[in-house]
């Protein structure tokens, strides 16, 4: 894919740079790439999140039957029953995550237990990525469920943005915070074409995809919260290429030529953002060239 300038928004290159494949962190291939990157230390709270106002999501109580079923006689549940009850466990999960006064009432239906993963307190906006990977994952089907959890995340991470700008002093928008990694991470990946030592590449490789990491999470939550729209269109760009790039790095640090379709987001997932991305329904309404250029980008997504 041929690369684009900046100032249209979409600084993307799927294509390999100029270092050809990679080369490895050292010449014994022990060093690898840490997938799961410490969040920003000034995004993170000093207490665990606590709100105030209840959600309004009731779940049903969970009887002994419900229990046997998700057991031994799990075989006999439809797959859409098996999914409905992944996602209002999610549902629970979060909704212990932030309002610890509701756990009693949650073991009491049945929806937390023992068996279970405990619930960590909510310090920061990474830990929510599994949950809304979940709410993603949710089939059509099971709209009012994909609903709640999209409502749950959004209040958590409202109130979540506000606590960081209190302690802050500063107004903490995830969409800002979306575009600085990822221009940061642009900038790095520029670099990355003038350096061949192989220690100093590694650590530059390390640092692209902390901070492409942090981009694509900020851009999710920037979605959900429904920041006010002041990039005109230009976040979904930088979103494609944290993406693409994050598909060709494999753990040792080398840089495959082509993205790993495998590795790639569904189409349905892209468009579910697009469709909850404001600045970039203004333009492409606006803007015919650009619009041909937002459905070549989702096309490069696999279908399946």
């Amino acid at each position: 894919m041929a690369k684009r300038k900046a100032r249209d928004g979409l600084i993307i290159d799927a294509g390999p740079d100029a270092g050809g494949d990679g080369l490895r962190g050292d010449p014994f291939g022990q060093r690898r790439i840490d997938f799961t990157p410490p969040p920003p230390e000034l995004d993170v709270l000093d207490r665990p999140l606590v709100i105030a106002q209840r959600p309004r999501v009731i779940l049903p109580q969970r009887t002994w039957t419900d229990r046997w079923l998700d057991g031994v006689l799990s075989f006999l549940r439809t797959e859409e029953e098996v999914r409905r009850q992944d996602a209002h466990r999610t549902i629970a999960q979060l909704i212990a995550m932030a309002w610890p006064r509701a756990v009693v009432g949650l073991k009491q239906k049945g929806w937390l237990g023992e068996s279970l993963r405990p619930v960590r307190p909510l310090h920061h906006a990474q830990q929510l990525i599994d949950p809304f990977e979940k709410m993603m994952a949710v089939p059509p089907q099971l709209a009012t469920e994909r609903r709640a959890l999209e409502i749950l995340l959004a209040m958590i991470l409202r109130e979540l943005a506000k606590q960081l700008s209190e302690r802050k002093r500063e107004e903490f928008v995830f969409e800002t915070r979306s575009r600085l990694h990822g221009l940061i991470g642009y900038k790095y990946e520029r670099l990355l074409k003038t350096i061949t030592h192989p220690d100093e590449r590694f650590e530059t490789i390390q640092d692209i995809f902390n901070n492409y990491y942090q981009a694509r999470h900020y851009y999710h939550c920037s979605l959900l919260v429904r920041d006010f729209p002041i990039n005109e269109g230009t976040l979904f760009g930088l979103y494609c290429r944290a993406v693409f790039f994050i598909a060709r790095l494999e753990p040792d640090g080398t840089l495959r030529p082509q993205p790993a379709r495998d590795r790639l987001p569904r189409r349905d997932r892209i468009l579910f953002l697009l469709t909850r991305d404001r600045a970039l329904r203004r333009r492409y309404g606006r803007d015919p060239d650009y619009a041909a250029r937002i459905r070549a980008l989702v096309r490069a997504f696999p279908d399946r």
